[in-house]
This record gives structure tokens, C-alpha cells and sequence, in this order.
């Protein structure tokens, strides 16, 4: 079992009747589905099985947990937390954890089903993100559904079973841990983790763990896979710019591609951000269809505040990333600005216009 033993210390009664919660649900949301339920729509034989309470560290069904999963073909190990007000919950309204881990014995019951079993797909859903190294290494595919809503059980369903390819992207860079906290794909030049790899003592960072994400900003998977071609820059003397790129599907798959194009004012009077997210689009592609994405922006987007508050553009180098994550690179292009310019805040623009074309 993994390591994991039973005894009578850990085998205790449910503090939580999830029968009960599950029924509450039922009565104001009849036409919500589980996602067991929307499962077995597509597969009328799956079999479910509670492996653990969500947030005692009771091991009293890791048995079954077990059992069920060396004599699956595949596992869906639904984890995550409770949001809302008062005990029964983990994370909301006076449940602040200083722990982004899995609440109660569920990481320890990830080990055992991800080892009888390693076709297991983890679907984590809660307020904050799955901060589990050992899961992300180990299990064969992790969906972060977050807070699903009503219809969360059939959206999740379907993409496990391939209805559609998934499309989503990471809205924030997954930390390893609370004590990672803030990981963000924005930091300043010589505070990310590459800037150990300089000479640093310890290059990882950390005593027993790498300081970097343990996902990137604008990360995310789907059922093929996107080649990137002819990137190109222009940038008008008034500031107005446009960027394009090509982006084919080179897999078998019909899916979305989420083109990120990213900026970084390289040297300034004040320590700028790594990179900027200065645009997205989301563009749907056939199995080898191939589209381009025009990005229109303002290099103002890039201003910032100097030591006396004055907004501006300052001369200097730029350099504009495109790729389907911000440690996704798959272009780069630069533009050298000649002169200084004064930058009225109110007048900034914030985010690039997208449109694509066949």
C-alpha cells in the first residue's frame, strides 16, 4: 500500500456527511451533474469510489482506493478543496491556510491510487492552484478546473473524453509551494530563478527545491500541437504598432491555440519587468489548418512611472516576444526608440486589439 498502514488511530467516523452536502446540491441545482454522472454517459461501466474525506486525515479508504485502481484501464482522481464559510470549509470567508497544499490525507492518497495505477488523470478543483511536485511528475495528465460552477461536471467530463480539446490557460505562474509566494512571469531582472544560474552558491535557489514555477504564467495543454512562422514587428514613429504571426495545427486534432505576445523595455532608469503581457488571441484551428494573428498596440503600454512620478517612454532597446506561454518563446523581434517620450497615464493603452486571418 505505498507505505501507507491502517490502523485503529486512523480509521475514524466521517466528520462530514458529504451525502447530505451532495443532496443539498441536488435540491437547488437539479440539473447539475457529477462528473461520475456525465462519465458514465460515455462510459456506462466506470465505477466511482470515495478515497478519502476532502479535508480529515483519515486513511479509511485508501483500501478500496486501492484496489479499484490496479484493476482499472484508466483512473479519474478527482481532488481539491471546499470554498465557502465556516470549518467544513478550507479556503473563503475566514479560512485563510498559510498551506497551498491538498488538504487532509488527499496528497498521501494521490501517492497510492498514482501507484497502483499510473493512466491516472488528476482533476483538481478548489479556489488556488494544485501546488503538488510529486502529482505534476507523476500522474499522466493534471486538468486545473478551479471553481467550475453548475455545469463544471459536464465542461470537465468532456474534455477528459475528448468532446473537445482543451484550451485553457494558466491565469497565474503555479508556485511549488506557499513559500514560493509571489511567483510571478513578470519579475524584475535578477529576481527569478534564472538569475542563479549566474554563479550563484545554491543555482536552485532553495535547499531542497528549484525556486522556479512549477508552471508558467499562460500555461496549457490540449489534444495536438502548434507550430509558429513568420513573426513580424512594426512600429510607427507615433508609437502604434502591429505584430503578426502564423500559427498552424500540426497535429490530428481540431483545438484552440491561445497566442500570447509579450514586450520588455530591456534597459531603463528604473528596473523593468522581465516581460509584459501585452496581447492574447484565442484562435481556433483545424488538424493542419494554419491562420495569422494580427496584434494592433501602443509601445505605451510599456511606459512606467519615474523617481519623480513623471510617466515616459524612455530611448532604448524593446524586445517582443510571441508563443503560447510566457516561457514559451517560439519569436522574438526588437525596436530601438530614438527619443523620450512624455506619456500622459490617462491616455495609456492597456491591452492589444486581435484579429486573425486566414
Amino acid at each position: 500500500m505505498a507505505g501507507v498502514v491502517l490502523t485503529d488511530a486512523n480509521i475514524s467516523k466521517r466528520k462530514y456527511d458529504l451525502a447530505a452536502t451532495d443532496q443539498a446540491i441536488r435540491k437547488a441545482y437539479p440539473y447539475a451533474k457529477t462528473i461520475f454522472e456525465e462519465l458514465q454517459s460515455c462510459f456506462p461501466h466506470c465505477t466511482w469510489t470515495q478515497g478519502c474525506d476532502y479535508l480529515d486525515p483519515s486513511l479509511q479508504d485508501f483500501p478500496a482506493a486501492r484496489a479499484i485502481a490496479l484493476e482499472s484501464d484508466a483512473v479519474i482522481l478527482c481532488v481539491g478543496g471546499k470554498n465557502g464559510w465556516g470549518r467544513h470549509c478550507n479556503t473563503g470567508e475566514g479560512n485563510d491556510s498559510a498551506s497551498l497544499d491538498l488538504p487532509g490525507a488527499q496528497e498521501a492518497l494521490a501517492r497510492v491510487v498514482l501507484n497502483a495505477n499510473s493512466r491516472t488523470v488528476v482533476v483538481h478543483t478548489d479556489g488556488r492552484p494544485l501546488t503538488s511536485e510529486w502529482i505534476y511528475e507523476h500522474a499522466a495528465a493534471v486538468l486545473e478546473a478551479y471553481m467550475p460552477g453548475t455545469w463544471g461536471g459536464m465542461a470537465i467530463a468532456e474534455a477528459i473524453t475528448g468532446k473537445f480539446s482543451p484550451a485553457g490557460r494558466l491565469p497565474l505562474a503555479l508556485p511549488r509551494s506557499a513559500g514560493h509566494g509571489p511567483v510571478f512571469h513578470g519579475e524584475h531582472a535578477g529576481s527569478t530563478g534564472e538569475s542563479f544560474a549566474a554563479g550563484a552558491l545554491n543555482r536552485e535557489g532553495y535547499m531542497f527545491t528549484s525556486n522556479s514555477a512549477l508552471r508558467p504564467f499562460g500555461y496549457g495543454l490540449s489534444y495536438t500541437a502548434f507550430s509558429y512562422s513568420g513573426f513580424a514587428l512594426s512600429i510607427r514613429p507615433d508609437g502604434f504598432g502591429e505584430a503578426s504571426v502564423t500559427v498552424c495545427n500540426v497535429g490530428e486534432t481540431d483545438s484552440d491555440e491561445v497566442v500570447q505576445l509579450y514586450g520588455r523595455d530591456v534597459v531603463a532608469s528604473v528596473v523593468r519587468p522581465a516581460m509584459e503581457l501585452i496581447g492574447v488571441c484565442r484562435v481556433p484551428l483545424a488538424a493542419g489548418q494554419s491562420k495569422t494573428v494580427h496584434f494592433s498596440f501602443h509601445l505605451n503600454q510599456l511606459a512606467f512611472p519615474d523617481e519623480y512620478g513623471l510617466w515616459k517612454l524612455e530611448p532604448g532597446l524593446f524586445r517582443f516576444f510571441v508563443g503560447g506561454h510566457s516561457a514559451d518563446i517560439r519569436a522574438e523581434a526588437v525596436y530601438t526608440l530614438e527619443n523620450e517620450r512624455i506619456i500622459e497615464p490617462s491616455g495609456r493603452d492597456f491591452f492589444a486589439e486581435a484579429s486573425v486571418t486566414e
